[in-house]
C-alpha cells in the first residue's frame, strides 16, 4: 500500500489519538552497474538512533507492540469498513437468558477475539490475492 493511500484511508490528523510507526531500516544497493570509486557504503541506522528519531518526530507516549495494546486501540468497525469486509453475525447478537447474562462480559471478550481473529485471516487473504503492490 503506498503511504499517501494509507494516509487517505485511514486518516492522520491533529486529534489522532493513536498511531502505529514502523520504521525499516535498509541498506540501498548501488544499481548503476558502475563501481564508484571511493566504494559507496550506506549505513544501516541502529535501532536506538531510529527510536531517537521517531521520538522527536511525535508528541505521545510510546508503547509497547504487543497484542494487548493493540487489541485496546484497535477499532473494528473501522478497519473492516477500510478493507470492505462485513461485519459477522456473532453470539451477542442472539438472544440470552438470565443465567447467560452473568458471564455476559466474557461472552463479550471472547466473541471480540473471535471477531478480531477471523478480521485478520480476511485482511491477510485480500493482501495475498492483490500482490505487494
Amino acid at each position: 500500500m503506498q503511504i499517501l493511500e494509507a494516509f487517505r484511508k485511514f486518516g492522520i490528523q491533529d486529534f489522532t489519538t493513536n498511531l502505529l510507526v514502523i520504521k525499516v531500516p535498509i541498506a540501498i544497493p548501488n544499481t548503476t552497474g558502475i563501481s564508484p570509486d571511493p566504494p559507496i557504503t550506506t549505513a544501516i541506522p541502529s535501532a536506538e538512533s531510529i527510536e531517537i528519531h521517531l521520538r522527536s518526530s511525535i508528541q505521545g507516549i510510546p508503547l509497547s507492540l504487543d497484542d494487548d495494546t493493540l487489541t485496546g486501540i484497535c477499532d473494528l468497525v473501522k478497519v473492516r469498513k477500510a478493507y470492505k469486509i462485513s461485519a459477522p453475525v456473532s453470539a451477542s447478537k442472539t438472544k440470552t437468558t438470565d443465567s447467560q447474562n452473568s458471564g455476559s462480559n466474557d461472552v463479550k471478550k471472547i466473541n471480540t477475539v473471535n471477531e478480531r481473529l477471523v478480521l485478520e485471516r480476511a485482511i491477510l487473504g485480500l493482501m495475498a490475492l492483490r500482490g505487494a503492490t
